[in-house]
């Protein structure tokens, strides 16, 4: 990206870190302690491997309230009378078998987010956004991310999600139309640092200031 349109974007956020080559901002080391694995080789290769994503608070307590409303929902709405051996049918335990399969699956698909990682790659000519679960790619194809770095407009940090959400912060590349969120696991520091590498190897705007998405 040539140097007039990053003054540009610049001047029209007025923000002096929305490009750090150009602004003049420190650089910024390595997060202390950080599990991050960042992996560059000149301007042909960048590889970030974000660590497990783990057991959130958010997400435990969203799973808490899932099983209560999981046992108020069996309490009126199935009749445990009914499910004695003596007197147990198909259609009495139905709806058990329901709810257990469904708390199953989402007990499974929140292990599998947890223990699951998060891989952005960026060569010249593309980047791709993967996961992996136990070492091992999760995913269809069509949940892959690839792209441009030439299409890439800038790189920062925003808020994503609301209130409820507990207003986490997030890195975002965003692509023309299409904007991809990473890393709210990571903290604040850590965003910086990924911030600051991509928009550096990429040669776009960037911004290590969190704003408003």
């Amino acid at each position: 990206m040539d140097s007039a349109k990053v003054a540009l974007l610049s001047t029209k956020d007025g923000d002096s870190t929305v490009n750090g080559m150009e602004a003049g901002i420190r650089r910024l080391g390595f997060p202390t302690g950080s599990l991050l694995s960042v992996n560059r080789k000149g301007d042909d290769l960048l590889e970030i491997n974000l660590p497990r994503n783990g057991f959130s608070s958010r997400a435990l307590f969203l799973y808490v309230f899932f099983l209560i409303y999981v046992a108020i929902f069996a309490v009126f709405f199935v009749d445990l009378d009914a499910l004695t051996p003596s007197t147990a049918d198909f259609c009495s335990t139905c709806p058990l078998i329901g709810l257990g399969s469904l708390v199953i699956l989402v007990s499974i698909f929140i292990v599998v987010k947890a223990l699951s990682r998060r891989h952005v790659t960026f060569t010249p000519s593309e980047f791709t956004m993967t996961s992996s679960f136990l070492g091992r790619k999760c995913g269809c194809r069509k949940s892959s991310v690839v792209g441009k770095p030439s299409d890439i407009l800038n790189v920062k940090i925003v808020v994503s999600g609301g209130q409820f959400a507990g207003f986490m912060t997030a890195c975002e590349i965003s692509e023309g139309v299409r904007s991809h969120r990473f890393g709210m696991n990571l903290s604040v520091s850590e965003k910086q640092y990924l911030v600051q590498q991509i928009g550096e190897f990429v040669g776009c705007p960037y911004s290590t200031q969190v704003q408003l998405a």
